[in-house]
């Protein structure tokens, strides 16, 4: 029989399970705008489905998202689109000047707009079930999240009015710091909407969470995971599906095999994938892996 080895990827990215979500997404940004602009300009949509953002770093502009949003976004203002959608953007005024797009460094007129645009690339096929459970469009103004928005964007701009050595490195790590700042402010601002994410602000059902986690190897109940939540067993499940829309355990199945997944991609063999997620049957592991991926676990090639 082999041995169950702890979940040391969970203790390694600290003891929340948001944490242990966000590295099992190995996400990475990569910026394709970071530039001012002036003139009667207007820009939409880069690419239909992708995940990206865009925050004014200069002055303003406008933002129109059919349906959604038709309005003004300021200095400091950030538009996450978790799948991107039709959308515009463009001076608030009317210009005749043609459109110009200039370094950050550089001052054209009082009304240049300062714009740093990104698209978050996820490595793993478990970010469709996070990007699922947010809306549309994400939009946070600067003035409600200054306390985390301001030191970054400080730096950002920093790093802009510069030309330091490994500058588009620094700010592609400042641009992931901020899609993380704002994910955790989304989720800690809507933890009563129904949606996955809402399990990781909940108080209780994140303590529970929490010890999931770090330990899913263990061999769970709902009785356990109650009891880690500080609730009965019938709040627990209730809260959980009210939630989540899922049950306890459907929400622990996808995760053992998110992290399966992962650990797989790794080159870890089958067997002890099996035992690190809970599974003490490889047969029974390999079954449900299947099912959930419509490919066999001793199919993942490591990456």
């Amino acid at each position: 029989m082999n041995a169950i080895k702890p979940n040391k990827t969970a203790s390694k990215y600290g003891t929340d399970a948001f944490s242990h979500i966000l590295w099992l997404l190995k996400m990475n940004v990569s910026i394709y705008q970071n530039a001012k602009i002036c003139g009667n300009w207007q820009v939409a949509e880069r690419e239909i489905g992708s995940t990206c953002f865009h925050i004014v770093t200069a002055h303003e502009c406008y933002l129109k998202i059919p349906k959604i949003f038709d309005g003004i976004i300021k200095y400091g203002d950030m538009v996450i689109f978790p799948k991107e959608v039709p959308h515009t953007m463009g001076n608030t005024k009317k210009e005749k000047a043609k459109t110009e797009v200039f370094s950050f460094q550089l001052n054209k007129t009082s009304n240049d707009t300062g714009l740093l645009c990104g698209e978050i690339i996820f490595n793993h096929r478990g970010s469709d079930e996070i990007l699922k459970a947010l809306p549309t469009a994400i939009i946070i103004p600067y003035e409600d999240s200054k306390e985390w928005l301001t030191p970054v964007l400080d730096l950002i701009i920093k790093e802009n009015l510069g030309e330091s050595p490994a500058k588009q490195v620094i700010l592609n790590s400042l641009s992931e710091l901020l899609f993380i700042y704002a994910l955790r402010y989304y989720i800690q601002v809507n933890q009563n909407k129904q949606g996955l994410l809402s399990i990781y602000a909940n108080p209780q059902i994140a303590r529970a969470m929490n010890q999931v986690h770090l330990n899913l190897e263990k061999n769970w109940s709902l009785e356990s995971l109650a009891k880690e939540a500080g609730l009965s067993r019938t709040t627990f499940a209730q809260k959980f599906k009210q939630l989540s829309g899922q049950t306890p355990f459907e929400y622990l199945t996808w995760l053992r095999m998110q992290l399966a997944w992962s650990l797989l991609s790794q080159g870890e063999l089958v067997s002890e994938v099996a035992s690190q997620v809970g599974y003490q049957s490889e047969s029974a592991f390999s079954h449900v892996f299947k099912k959930q991926f419509s490919i066999s676990a001793g199919k993942i090639k490591p990456i």
